[in-house]
């Protein structure tokens, strides 16, 4: 077997880790993101405030394994003879079409898993979304009502006038 083909192939290994590591993150985001879903539901300001700071860090967890996922692919790219550019651009499928078995495999039933998983989390970060934006609608009217009520009173002249301007 020649040298840069085992380098390749223990790059290939290395991305399926890293892949099955994202994968196993934006599992337990997806569950964070529920849970503070349902924290809003509940108005458990806690809660939210928990799964919230959760939820940043596995973002940032997310963040460092797709950093490594992208010099993986560049490196197992350039290793194969691909530019630069077209090897920093390239996906996991592209890769996977590259390779052989059981590699293959692997990186397309990673990929698929991870995709999918990754759809169903911003789906369900637009319901958190949606209802973030109805609670702060409702707390703006609520703080608006609260700042009536500091006003005074208006006394109205029998021509219907406001006499007391507002404060």
């Amino acid at each position: 077997m020649h040298v840069a083909q085992i380098a390749s192939e223990q790059r290939v290994a290395q991305l399926v880790t890293v892949l099955g590591e994202l994968k196993r993150l934006h599992d337990e985001l997806a569950i964070v993101v529920q849970r503070k879903l349902d924290a809003m539901r509940a108005a458990n300001a806690d809660a939210i405030r928990s799964t919230c700071s959760r939820e940043e860090f596995l973002a940032q967890k997310i963040r460092e394994q797709d950093g490594l996922r992208r010099q993986l692919l560049e490196l197992v790219g350039t290793q194969m003879g691909l530019a630069g550019e077209v090897a920093r651009a390239m996906t996991v499928t592209e890769l996977a079409d590259r390779v052989g078995e059981p590699a293959r495999s692997r990186l397309l039933v990673l990929a698929a898993a991870l995709r999918e998983r990754v759809q169903a989390t911003a789906d369900t970060n637009r319901v958190v979304g949606l209802v973030s934006h109805e609670m702060l609608k409702h707390f703006r009217q609520v703080y608006g009502v609260m700042a009536e009520a500091n006003r005074a009173p208006g006394l109205y002249s029998r021509r219907g006038r406001n006499e007391n301007p507002a404060i």
